[in-house]
């Protein structure tokens, strides 16, 4: 159930800009995670994704064939 007080701040963020809403939500998730550099944390997977793909231990995927992947994944997941 939605308080007076939560449906207040859901009224009012509604009037914010998109740009204000999107850092609303990412304030809000960010609020009560642990303190992580999720920049560093990023940079250190795509390196570490990057080098499995030049060792040759994955193959690459083209992007037609990843998107349409995709697509398929999702249409099963709502049927």
């Amino acid at each position: 159930m939605v308080t007076q007080p939560l449906r207040a701040v859901f009224d009012a963020a509604r009037l914010l800009s998109s740009d204000e809403q999107a850092e609303l939500v990412d304030l809000l998730l960010t609020s009560n995670a642990p303190d992580v550099n999720w920049d560093a944390a990023w940079a250190e997977e795509a390196e570490a994704r990057l080098a499995e793909y030049t060792r040759g231990d994955v193959q690459g995927e083209g992007a037609d064939d990843a998107i349409a992947a995709g697509r398929s994944r999702l249409v099963a997941m709502h049927k």
